[in-house]
């Protein structure tokens, strides 16, 4: 997080009403610092991105001002940033090196040989100093990915957009690319709004998240203050984290599903419940252990990577628990078994 304050940073209300788009989106960010725009398909994230660059209308009563400038009215060429789009956009007839170089030229006025002395710094930086030559045809897509990000970077920006910059480029580069960008994320002194779906580069590349949903905004803080109190069931399975809307009785009892919980501090009346998925234990027969609420399920899916195992519990009351791969194997926990559930009163969360 930046200490840039308010005056050197981003400060917006984007709104735009389109078909069945109804966009009502507040927004700011300081200098330096990472703001993650997440949230489900259709919920305006583009939009958002693309009104900030300029390159869709904003309504009247919306505004998009930087270090206390109004950008409004300036066209995107003449807006002071740098945009990084899930396909990269590269000029096809242009090499990498040429690529990078067409903002230093068209944007800063560099001549064509200082432009391209910068370019082939930046490409230096991202690792392409044996592809300056290439045609964006002739690059993969992490290449490609990276010559783009070089391109926006090497403008200097006082605010960089990133829409999907990880959409496009193979899972086995992902991780690669991932780390560099939010190497070089850290670098840019300027604004970066980033928008996202994948909650792995929400959670790595952003100092914090503003969720979308339906056009609107309905939660703002970081990736750890929303697994800790998710404001939507969306929130809730963005993080990874179990979120359940009951009743309670006032006396540490809430009823979810159909399902009697004991929690150590429930108000009466409606009541929602988080639980972290590691504090869900599955067993094939109903445990005996100090657990106070148990119940049965059955396993809908298992999803495995990095030696985790997240397994989706269907019945009375849906929950997700996570277990080591070597658990899962042990219990040999597969779709379609029944399963006994089991979560201390302890770890569950009235918020």
């Amino acid at each position: 997080m930046s200490s840039g304050g308010p005056e050197a940073g981003l400060e917006a209300r984007v709104v735009v009403r389109r078909g069945d788009l109804a966009l009502d989106v507040s927004l700011t960010a300081a200098a330096g610092e990472t703001a993650v725009v997440v949230g489900p398909n259709g919920a305006g994230k583009t939009t958002v991105l693309r009104v900030l660059a300029g390159l869709t209308a904003n309504a009247p009563e919306g505004h998009v001002s930087l270090a206390q400038a109004r950008l409004d009215h300036l066209p995107v060429e003449h807006r002071p940033i740098g945009v990084v789009f899930q396909d990269h956009l590269l000029l096809p007839h242009l090499s990498a090196l040429d690529n990078v170089a067409y903002g230093l030229r068209h944007r800063r006025g560099l001549g064509r040989s200082a432009a391209r002395g910068v370019a082939g710094d930046w490409l230096e930086r991202v690792g392409l100093t044996g592809r300056a030559g290439a045609r964006p045809r002739q690059l993969s897509g992490g290449e490609a990915q990276r010559v783009a990000l070089a391109r926006a970077l090497a403008l200097e920006p006082a605010l960089l957009l990133l829409d999907e910059p990880l959409a496009a480029v193979d899972a086995a580069a992902r991780t690669e690319l991932r780390a560099e960008l939010h190497r070089h994320l850290a670098t840019v002194a300027g604004v970066r709004v980033l928008v996202t779906h994948d909650p792995v580069d929400a959670a790595s590349l952003g100092d914090r998240a503003v969720v979308l949903e339906a056009g609107r905004v309905v939660q703002v803080g970081a990736m750890a203050d929303l697994a800790l109190r998710p404001a939507t069931s969306y929130v809730a399975q963005l993080v990874g984290t179990n979120r359940w809307v009951g009743r309670g009785d006032g006396r540490g009892g809430v009823v979810v599903g159909g399902v009697h919980l004991d929690v150590p501090v429930a108000p009466a009346g409606p009541t929602v419940l988080v639980v972290d998925p590691r504090a869900v234990t599955l067993a094939h027969h109903r445990p005996t252990g100090s657990a106070r609420n148990v119940w049965r399920g059955s396993i809908e899916a298992v999803e495995t990577g990095a030696g985790v195992a997240r397994v989706r519990v269907g019945g009375l009351l849906p929950v997700v628990a996570e277990v080591t791969t070597a658990a899962a194997a042990e219990l040999a926990l597969v779709p379609g078994t029944d399963i006994w559930v089991a979560v201390k009163a302890v770890a569950i969360t009235a918020v």
